[in-house]
This record gives C-alpha cells, structure tokens and sequence, in this order.
C-alpha cells in the first residue's frame, strides 16, 4: 500500500446488489490471507483496511485464514447465455421474469408451438 492511499470501500447501504455488498469484507480478507505469509505478518497490516471497512458499514472482523494447498478450481466449459439486468434496489418489478417470459414466449422449445405463435 502506498503512504498517501486512503482506502475506500462501497458502503453497505449504497444501491448495489446485496450479494456484492456481502461479498466485500469476505473478499478482502481472503486477499489479505493469501498475500500474507503468516499470521504475524497479517495482524501487522490488517489496520487500515479493517478501519476501511468499518467506515463503510460492514461488521466484518478481519481474521488470518491460512492457506490450503489441495484447492483446485473445476473449469467447466458450459454453453449458457445469461440475462443480467442492470441493479436498483429501488425497482419494484421483476424484470428478469418479464424478460424470461417474453423470451420463452417467442422462442419455445418445440418447433410446432413457434409455427402456431407466429400463425404459419
């Protein structure tokens, strides 16, 4: 970390999606963890960050978790075509099951309900 650099993080109650928000503090621990080599190392420059995250709402208490050596990610190669829509917290519909729906709708499965959909 540079000297001058003062650590930011999203707040927990800015407008992002909860899972994202949750993920933070999880997420910087594991780094912290992996980068250092061990638990002395790690009490000595977890300050400013968990400073960081208590400034932006998170109750997250920063701990060493040390490192597995038989973790292996699977790589899976899969043909899926995801529909993200954009996050607001404030949004009351559900436009992703509008979307699905409509997409269900104009494109089902068999060849025979699309013929009598589209009146061919």
């Amino acid at each position: 970390m540079k000297p001058n650099n003062k650590l930011l993080y999203v707040h927990k109650q800015s407008n992002h999606p909860p899972t994202l928000l949750n993920s933070i503090p999880t997420n910087i621990n594991k780094r912290l963890s992996s980068i250092a080599s061990n638990q002395d190392v790690f009490n000595e420059t977890i300050k400013p960050y968990q400073e960081a995250i208590n400034d932006s709402g998170h109750d997250h208490q920063l701990t060493f978790q040390p490192k597995t050596e038989n973790s292996k990610k699977r790589k899976r190669k899969r043909n899926i075509t995801w529909y993200k829509p954009p996050w607001n917290a404030n949004l009351k519909t559900n436009i992703g099951r509008k979307f699905l729906n409509a997409v269900n709708k104009c494109f089902p499965k068999n060849v025979e309900e699309l013929s009598s959909n589209v009146g061919l």
